[in-house]
């Protein structure tokens, strides 16, 4: 075992030498690297994160192979919860090419078109607010398969663990009645939203938010 975790850590200082060269600060413009180069670089970093974390039996983060992207600047979070239901709600990100002069002046624009409505089922606990992404570095994912720019489940996480002990003072305590149970986290621009759920399901609407609002207040009555 201690052989194989050496193995994964020279994989993963590998990993981040390679990341640490497309980021040399000397680099002319005509040096620039390509997106999918980079791309490939930060996906076989998080891998290597995420396989050292596995093996050291620490949490880590994979992706929640959640479909929607949210704007990346101004997603404006809104989250409605009740005893028994749960809603995220957040501005959907609208497809811009990022060399376009125009259609990022447009961006903004086009902010509010779109919201997804994120249901999640089953939800146990929630948190919602720090940190924002100016100190995501701080954070004990940072490292360990953190990637702010998706929705991630996070594997061995110790606040599950944690709400598991809480809860198991209790005389009907039944633990696998939490094995269904994932640590849901959505890093946001400013805000980071985490749950702890079976499962969720979503829809992007276009009606105003207030709107929205109240049919989903309904809901939630």
């Amino acid at each position: 075992m201690q052989h194989d975790i050496q193995q994964l850590e020279s994989e993963l200082a590998a990993a981040e030498e390679r990341m640490k060269r497309l980021h040399f600060p000397g680099r002319k413009k005509q040096e620039e690297v390509p997106q999918d180069t980079y791309d490939d670089a930060s996906e076989a970093l998080l891998k290597a994160e995420r396989r050292l974390a596995a093996a050291k039996g620490e949490p880590y983060a994979i992706p929640a192979d959640f479909p929607v992207d949210w704007e990346p600047g101004a997603p404006l979070p809104i989250l409605l919860t009740s005893d028994y239901k749960l809603f995220l709600i957040f501005c959907v990100q609208d497809k811009v090419d990022w060399s376009n002069e125009q259609q990022m002046a447009q961006r903004f624009e086009k902010l509010f078109d779109q919201r997804c409505v994120v249901t999640f089922l089953g939800c146990a606990d929630t948190r919602f607010g720090c940190p924002n992404e100016e100190v995501w570095h701080g954070h004990y994912l940072d490292g360990h398969g953190q990637d702010g720019n998706e929705a991630q489940i996070v594997v061995h996480s110790p606040w599950l663990n944690e709400v598991m002990a809480i809860n198991s003072v209790h005389s009907d305590y039944r633990p696998e009645r939490w094995t269904d149970k994932k640590h849901y986290i959505f890093w946001f621009h400013d805000t980071t939203f985490e749950c702890l759920a079976e499962g969720l399901t979503w829809e992007v609407v276009t009606e105003p938010i207030d709107q929205i609002l109240v049919k989903l207040t309904k809901e939630l009555i």
